[in-house]
């Protein structure tokens, strides 16, 4: 009897482990895209009138979420929480059928549950599921593992930007505050004009009045473009397509140590195999 069940258990995992590999899975992935998108369509003020068919589909892909989790805790039966995927699909459902039983009128006795904006707010937390298409499709895993392996570098690159930030911002207070408060009024403000104009957002007019007073203001707006749109976001960017290209050889280098391991066991085994028939050749021409 615990032979089947651990039969079952294993048969059932190949069907929700994630890697995208059975029927079961492309079902849950075509539910998440139906979800997500009925989720962003019901955002549309003129399509007001399908209200009614999108909580539908809302439903009826709640339900199929909550019998994939139900099948994963059967699959997986202690180790379920050891799956961080599992833990992910745990949350997103538990916030789910939170933002559900909202709805019905026992639960307006709370505070929380009276806000429309709140329900909806968790209602969309399920578009958060989507990133599990990432399991499923190896480019998206390199991309998204060479972005999290990128992290460390963009943090001290961005640390560094800041740095300029600060500096251009104190300048930039001191210089044009008086003639500019609506730009340069603080340093807070300092800072905010400073990210629209890494941005382009209005670069040209609000340089432009700036030199209107100051005619040699095109120095500080020129370097400051220079050095951080141009020169350290290219290094951001540096450091993100070098880390895709560093996961991409690691994972090529995996698989031929893989090939090479089949190769060389293959190999082993032929002999052992080659030594047991000359073995009994032997023990046949003894006889």
């Amino acid at each position: 009897m615990e032979q089947n069940k651990n039969k079952f258990t294993k048969w059932l995992l190949g069907f929700v482990d994630g890697k995208a590999d059975s029927w079961f899975e492309y079902f849950i992935l075509v539910a998440i895209l139906i979800n997500v998108v009925s989720l962003g369509l019901e955002t549309i003020p003129n399509l007001a009138a399908y209200e009614r068919v999108f909580f539908l589909i809302d439903q009826i892909c709640l339900w199929i979420f909550i019998f994939e989790l139900i099948l994963k805790v059967i699959a997986y039966n202690k180790k379920f929480f050891k799956n961080k995927w599992n833990v992910f699909d745990l949350v997103i459902v538990l916030t789910s059928i939170i933002s559900s039983v909202s709805y019905l009128t026992i639960f307006r006795v709370f505070k929380i549950f009276r806000s429309i904006r709140v329900i909806k707010a968790l209602k969309s937390m399920r578009a958060i599921k989507v990133l599990k298409l990432v399991n499923g499709m190896e480019h998206l895993q390199v991309i998204l593992k060479a972005i999290i392996c990128a992290i460390p570098g963009i943090i001290w690159t961005c640390i560094i930007l800041f740095i300029f930030y600060y500096i251009y911002a104190i300048v930039g207070s001191n210089l044009f505050s008086e003639e500019f408060p609506q730009y340069f009024g603080s340093l807070g403000k300092s800072l905010y004009t400073l990210f629209q104009l890494m941005l382009f957002d209005d670069f040209g007019n609000i340089s432009r009045i700036v030199m209107e007073g100051h005619h040699w203001a095109w120095i500080y707006f020129a370097s400051f473009a220079l050095i951080t749109a141009f020169v350290i976001m290219n290094v951001i960017v540096g450091i993100v397509v070098d880390s895709i290209e560093s996961v991409r050889q690691k994972r090529m280098n995996g698989e031929k140590e893989i090939e090479e391991i089949s190769l060389e066991t293959l190999s082993q085994q032929i002999s052992a195999l080659q030594n047991k028939i000359d073995e009994l050749q032997k023990e046949m021409n003894g006889k």
